[in-house]
């Protein structure tokens, strides 16, 4: 079965407070739309995605803290 982007967020966000995933991971999922799509389906977990702070090739992504 075809691992969606939403599945991994849920699955590797499960109980840490943010991880790390290569753009290229995301690219061979959602193909050169890569953006739109992890924004949407971050939307749909309630968690952010945004540029890795030292490692210009991968997102971090965290949940939203209220």
């Amino acid at each position: 079965m075809k691992t969606t982007l939403y599945t991994l967020l849920q699955e590797r966000l499960e109980d840490k407070e943010f991880i790390e995933i290569k753009i290229s991971e995301l690219e061979a999922i959602a193909g050169d739309d890569w953006l739109l799509e992890v924004n949407e389906q971050a939307m749909k977990l309630n968690v952010i995605v945004e540029p890795h702070p030292s490692e210009r090739l991968a997102v971090l992504v965290s949940h939203l803290v209220n």
